[in-house]
């Protein structure tokens, strides 16, 4: 090779790297201008839509904070209002203990006119017994058939009301109507066992002893059958099998000067000594 050869190779290769950068160069240029078209592009599209929707995008944003805002304030109000129904019922409890029938009954009628479950049934129950205890079985019925058929009570209260309404009207109401009333409790409930008894007492009411025999042997044979309604149970199936239809047997009146726990509320009680059963003549 020659001098003039060699000498004109690197000035070739030198060329070609100046050509080879000046599209890259290029490129970036495009690549900067596209991005800033791009940017401008989406500015204008926000600024066209905060024109057409930004009233409607202010609105719900103050929508959403008086939400919550509102919410947070009705947790509070509603916060207070149950510890205010809290102290009434309360109150009502020390004045039952302490003799004051009628101010203790303006309470607890307070408390069921609030509407604040579980207090709300809770006096309803515990004003029953309060009048069962001072000789008012219309009164006390009265209450139970209300609860029974309130349905922003809870179901456990309900029930009870059910079984201790039919339970008191026994001898002042019709017993085939009676006994339609607590049928549903004989077959799924927490009272099952209480509403099987009773419904024996009601066929026997209407005449049926053989029938309300066989429901008092099934409490007998069912062995989650609590032992003292079971003892019971056997003494009012040899009655019903003999066709002696036994007196009415209500619970005891519910302690006012403490608050009813479900064994109080349902009668009989499963954890009292079984009383003996009274046998009348058969009409």
């Amino acid at each position: 090779m020659s001098d003039k050869d060699a000498k004109a190779a690197p000035e070739q290769k030198k060329g070609g790297t100046a050509l080879s950068k000046a599209p890259i160069q290029k490129d970036v240029e495009l690549d900067g201008l596209m991005s800033e078209i791009e940017s401008d592009l989406r500015e204008d599209e926000l600024k066209r839509l905060w024109r057409q929707h930004g009233s409607t995008f202010v609105v719900v944003a103050v929508l959403f904070l008086v939400a919550v805002a509102g919410y947070e304030g009705w947790k509070a109000y509603a916060g207070r209002a149950h510890a205010n129904i809290s102290m009434v019922y309360d109150a009502g409890m020390n004045d039952a203990a302490a003799g004051k029938v009628d101010d203790a009954k303006a309470k607890f009628a307070e408390v069921a006119k609030s509407e604040d479950q579980p207090y709300a049934a809770l006096a309803r129950l515990t004003e029953a017994g309060l009048r069962l205890q001072n000789n008012d079985t219309k009164g006390a019925v009265d209450l139970y058939a209300a609860l029974a058929a309130d349905e922003k009570a809870d179901t456990l209260f309900r029930d009870v009301a059910t079984i201790l309404k039919a339970l008191h009207s026994v001898d002042s109401e019709d017993p085939k109507k009676l006994e339609a009333e607590i049928a549903p409790l004989t077959k799924d409930s927490t009272f099952k066992a209480s509403a099987i008894e009773l419904t024996a007492l009601l066929a026997a009411k209407q005449g049926d002893t053989v029938r309300a025999a066989t429901l008092a042997q099934s409490l007998v044979d069912d062995a989650a059958t609590p032992q003292a309604m079971r003892g019971r149970a056997q003494e009012y199936a040899a009655l019903y099998k003999a066709g002696v239809v036994p007196a009415t047997l209500p619970p005891p009146p519910i302690d006012a000067g403490k608050a009813p726990s479900v064994t109080d509320l349902v009668a009989p009680a499963a954890e009292t000594e079984p009383t003996p059963a009274r046998p009348a003549a058969k009409p």
